[in-house]
């Protein structure tokens, strides 16, 4: 459930200020898995009858939080620009144990390997973004934005990998290995980023379209995403909109890693309660509304598979298909004073 909280005042007739905290999503994935057979392997040239266990387990948490500030202005009647500026904050925990092993017939035989990475890195991270929002006609207006990338200002921490090994398997030399490195942290990868969105008026409805583009950066690749719905105002102290949506992955599929592309629906209502309705005058310069939106998905995409091979040399990962359901709700709130 993202949460925003923001404030905005108009400083003069034709310029206004905003301030804001934004924290758009929070990542929680835990996994553990055990795996445990019996039969024949090949070592050396040899079939080497084994008892092979494994054991993987994850938890990763991302935590993202924006920090902003944004000007408006009216350049004249009707054309209307906009600047921001964001302080991003982003902190990454990974904690994952993987153990492998395979015991033969003979107590003196066997292979086991084992990895694990600690860390909860984080780093601050700025971006600047630019609007433009043009009134065509009285029932028609265009806008666009644009979004610099993140850029890193200061980075605390990083993530340890530790990899062990042994292997005494008949017909195969024996082996120990033991390798430790640290990378820093390089979670935060927001590209450049464009939009293009447009409004036509039609009554009491609003016909809205938008088009998103998403830059490659580094082991993501550029996506395109577009959304499109109909506000309704149906009187005056009740609104409601639909819409469709999409969400595609920026992600290639990789070892342990997931690839979905989500297709959704959304819909929420708008509403001046009752209570408001019954403080509020005629001439009442305060306002306060308060809005309900439920947005569903449905993705499909790719994950490949986590794999471990105490015999030799890494396997090539296979993929599988996956399916994916989500349901997210938000709540909102404004007051207003003129």
């Amino acid at each position: 459930m993202p949460s925003v909280a923001a404030y905005g005042v108009r400083l003069s007739p034709r310029l206004g200020l905003a301030l804001g905290i934004w924290i758009p999503s929070h990542e929680a994935i835990s996994l553990v898995s055990t795996v445990r057979s019996v039969g024949p392997v090949t070592s050396g040239g040899q079939i080497v009858q084994v008892d092979y266990s494994q054991q993987i387990a994850i938890s990763q948490t991302i935590d993202r939080t924006y920090f902003g500030a944004a000007l408006g202005f009216a350049l004249r009647e009707g054309l209307r620009v906009g600047a921001s500026a964001f302080l991003v904050y982003e902190r990454f925990a990974e904690f994952l144990d993987l153990f492998a092993g395979a015991l033969t017939s003979s107590t003196q035989n066997g292979a086991t390997a084992s990895a694990s990475i600690r860390g909860t890195p984080s780093q601050f991270a700025g971006r600047l973004g630019l609007g433009l929002q043009w009134d065509v006609a009285p029932a028609w207006s265009v806008a666009a934005a644009v979004k610099t990338p993140a850029l890193a200002l200061v980075t605390v921490g990083g993530l340890t990998t530790v990899v062990e090994s042994v292997s005494v398997l008949p017909g195969a030399t024996p082996s120990v290995e033991f390798a430790q490195s640290s990378s820093p942290v390089s979670r935060i990868a927001e590209p450049w980023r464009l939009a293009a969105a447009s409004a036509v008026a039609i009554g009491d409805s609003s016909l809205r379209a938008e088009l998103d583009w998403q830059a490659p950066q580094g082991s993501r690749h550029g996506v395109f995403n577009g959304r499109a719905g109909l506000l309704r105002t149906a009187t005056p102290d009740l609104t409601w909109g639909v819409g469709f949506f999409t969400d595609l992955s920026r992600e290639d599929v990789r070892s342990g890693s997931l690839a979905v592309d989500y297709y959704g629906v959304s819909g929420g209502v708008d509403w001046r309660p009752p209570p408001v309705r019954a403080a509020r005058g005629p001439e009442a310069t305060w306002d306060m509304r308060a809005s309900l939106a439920v947005r569903y998905a449905y993705g499909f995409g790719d994950v490949e598979r986590l794999e471990a091979n105490v015999f030799g040399p890494a396997s090539t990962p296979s993929t599988a298909p996956v399916r994916v359901h989500a349901l997210s709700v938000n709540l909102g709130g404004i007051v207003e004073f003129r």
